[in-house]
């Protein structure tokens, strides 16, 4: 079943503070290589999503990864794995775990708004386009292709479509982010994340050119367009709109995310004003931006 796992990284010195993503990418293959489905090599769709290496108050190193199949992932929980980011080994010790299954996702409290909160670089891509905005039906059919690929029930095309045109961005607070570049951002009360901006350590202009976006925004189920549905198809896009922005958790959102792009929390947001973002610059000083407003979050982050 999805589940979310919380790493803290040792390793020996030297130590690059901020690898690339496709190293992070490469630790990832090993640990669920190794000790989950040693076949998942030849899998052209990888089972896992990453997420961006953070540093903590107190030095030490979190990682977050997550699994989507309903197979377990027993074997790399209570334990600690061995691994190598480059040149350099690592251990990996679990230290938290949050899990829900396809069917519990599916049945979780309804809710007609979600606030994602993007902790690394995000972007998608429409007819070979790139984007740099979060785009609703994109984005939905992207965490839908998602889903289908390891839930035992796939997301309705009747649906699916629907949530396309019901489904908008209600508010924004992003900014765009270049790769081959260095931040530290730091969204709600969690630490700072220190994020390498790129794709590819090898300094090609490919990875030098893209962009991608960091920061929040609320995605909302349109009233009126909701109205407009008729009475079977309303409660069915109610229940896949929750479904998949709960999803979003685990799968990540956007293009790249098994190299620890579009990686994001999620927080139904009925309740509460929208969360905008808090930055935090190299030295370490708040940005003028509001500080989030608490909230119920999908996410289990580690006690630091």
């Amino acid at each position: 079943m999805p589940t979310r796992i919380v790493l803290r990284v040792d390793a020996g010195e030297p130590f690059v503070a901020h690898p690339p993503f496709r190293r992070l990418h490469g630790l990832a293959c090993q640990l669920f290589e190794r000790h989950v489905q040693p076949s998942m090599h030849r899998a052209q769709v990888k089972p896992f999503t990453v997420g961006p290496l953070v540093r903590r108050p107190d030095g030490s190193r979190e990682w977050q990864v997550t699994w989507l199949p309903d197979e377990a992932v027993s074997p790399v929980l209570g334990r600690t794995v061995q691994g190598r980011v480059g040149e350099v080994p690592v251990t990996l010790i679990p230290e938290l775990v949050h899990h829900r299954s396809f069917r519990a996702l599916r049945a979780a409290d309804r809710s007609v708004s979600f606030d994602l909160q993007f902790r690394s670089p995000t972007w998608f891509s429409r007819s070979g386009v790139e984007l740099v905005l979060p785009d609703p039906p994109v984005m939905l059919a992207g965490l839908a292709r998602r889903w289908n690929e390891f839930a035992p029930s796939a997301v309705p095309s009747e649906v699916l479509g629907a949530l396309s045109r019901v489904v908008q961005v209600a508010a924004v607070d992003l900014q765009t982010v270049r790769t081959n570049a260095v931040r530290e951002v730091r969204f709600g009360h969690g630490p700072p994340a220190l994020v390498r901006l790129d794709l590819d350590d090898r300094g090609s202009r490919a990875a030098a050119d893209r962009a991608g976006f960091v920061g929040a925004a609320r995605v909302v189920l349109a009233a009126a367009a909701l109205r407009s549905l008729d009475d079977l198809l309303r409660p069915a896009c109610e229940e896949w709109f929750g479904a998949l922005m709960w999803f979003a958790a685990f799968a990540g959102v956007g293009k790249a995310t098994t190299q620890g792009y579009g990686w994001c929390d999620v927080t139904a947001a009925d309740a509460g004003p929208f969360r905008r973002r808090v930055l935090v610059g190299r030295s370490g000083e708040r940005s003028r931006r509001s500080r989030p407003a608490g909230g119920p979050s999908v996410t289990t982050e580690a006690a630091v």
